[in-house]
């Protein structure tokens, strides 16, 4: 493995920080819509999957690096609320 210079921990760091400004304004936009985050995320990584069919519970769980268990929770949750209809395959 080679070590990692300045210049490295620099862009690193800058990476980061694009990073956690964004999950800052993602949080942002879901506390203003009157969601939680990860309702805000559930909703994006629905709208946001491409090809023909919805996205499966697996997929979702990709997406959010979630466990399908946990994402199925979530779905459950986020459908009682009336933001997502699940449609059986």
């Amino acid at each position: 493995m080679t070590d990692l210079t300045r210049e490295d921990f620099e862009k690193l760091l800058q990476f980061r920080a694009a990073l956690r400004q964004f999950q800052r304004w993602s949080e942002d936009q879901a506390k203003d819509a009157g969601l939680t985050h990860v309702q805000h995320q559930l909703l994006v990584a629905v709208k946001g999957h491409a090809g023909p069919l919805a996205p499966t519970v697996g997929d979702l769980a990709d997406y959010m690096l979630l466990r399908p268990h946990s994402t199925v929770e979530l779905i459950d949750r986020a459908e009682a609320a009336g933001l997502v209809e699940r449609v059986p395959d």
